[in-house]
């Protein structure tokens, strides 16, 4: 039973956590993550029952946990080069294991999400071409989880960083279309609202200001009411 009530209590923190980010309250994101941090440090040694219940529990897996979950916090918070040692230190940590079950009970890659931050981050702080060559490899590590939900979040942060990083519209464009198409056949509203926002800077850099506004403001209202607040107008 002891080892029960702690497996949730790590389950509600990590729900908790994900809330905050969305909506966002970035402060209770942080405190949450110094709960994950404490709540290892007093529990290097768990029961090899914990491990049976659920590998979660797990020391190096709790760490690695910690170090995507500050990554991101950090990264939406706007600290990149912190949130770049995360995510560096986060890909360094989590193994195959870890990754199969992370997917197996969210239905979210945090491998494929972290190179993706990672290489937003870099391209932001001027590290333009090995930060390319991480959204590249989003994609490709997302593609073969075969899983909408990770493909998309690849998509994203691979057609933003091009697209800011003024890569030319013959490369942004595929990924801006089957980012726009997967989203809306797998109803993920938040990437839908993205993908229209993408799509309306494409757009602007062609010279149709007028359409770029109109799918702007569709993306933005998606967003809005798909309650993502960090790109909430």
């Amino acid at each position: 039973a002891d080892e029960g009530h702690y497996i949730e209590r790590i389950r509600l923190l990590l729900g908790r956590w994900t809330y905050n980010i969305r909506h966002p309250d970035y402060a209770a994101a942080e405190s949450l993550i110094e709960d994950m941090a404490r709540i290892n440090d007093r529990r290097q040694s768990p029961s090899p029952d914990a491990y049976a219940l659920s590998p979660l529990v797990e020391p190096a897996h709790l760490r690695a946990t910690e170090l995507w979950m500050r990554g991101t916090t950090r990264n939406h918070r706007g600290y990149f080069d912190q949130a770049r040692a995360c995510f560096e230190r986060f890909l360094d940590a989590e193994t195959d294991a870890m990754r199969t079950f992370w997917m197996a009970i969210t239905g979210f890659d945090r491998r494929s999400d972290a190179l993706g931050l990672l290489g937003m981050t870099k391209c932001l702080v001027g590290d333009v071409e090995a930060g390319l060559a991480d959204v590249d490899a989003g994609i490709a590590a997302a593609r073969t989880t075969g899983k909408a939900l990770p493909i998309c979040e690849a998509l994203q942060w691979a057609g933003f960083s091009k697209l800011i990083m003024g890569e030319p519209l013959t490369v942004t464009k595929p990924l801006v279309a089957e980012l726009l198409r997967t989203s809306k056949d797998h109803s993920l509203f938040s990437h839908f609202g993205v993908a229209l926002c993408l799509k309306g800077s494409e757009a602007l850099r062609s010279g149709h200001a007028q359409l770029a506004i109109e799918l702007l403001t569709q993306g933005l209202i998606q967003l809005r009411d798909a309650n993502y607040g960090p790109f909430d107008p």
